[in-house]
């Protein structure tokens, strides 16, 4: 994957009652695929945080990482209030 654009920090809140986390995160441009697609690595702390990918309309999925789907979906609503 090469980087699609600059990367960017979006803070995020996955457990409620616990600190917000701020993620840093790395857009790429996929080369493998016929249709190319962005996926974004989430870093925190220097750690590989997850890898997720949107799919459609507001549906985010996870490529890499051990995170469950509401989880995902508000790391996605986070980079989408930060790119659109």
């Amino acid at each position: 994957m090469k980087e699609k654009e600059d990367s960017f920090t979006i803070e995020v809140d996955l457990l409620e009652g616990a600190e917000s986390l701020k993620l840093l995160v790395i857009p790429t441009l996929s080369e493998e695929d016929t249709y190319p697609t962005t996926s974004y690595l989430t870093v925190l702390d220097g750690v590989t945080f997850a890898i997720v990918e949107h799919v459609e309309d507001t549906k985010w999925r996870m490529v890499e990482g051990a995170i469950d789907q509401q989880a995902i979906d508000k790391i996605g609503r986070a980079i989408d209030e930060h790119t659109l």
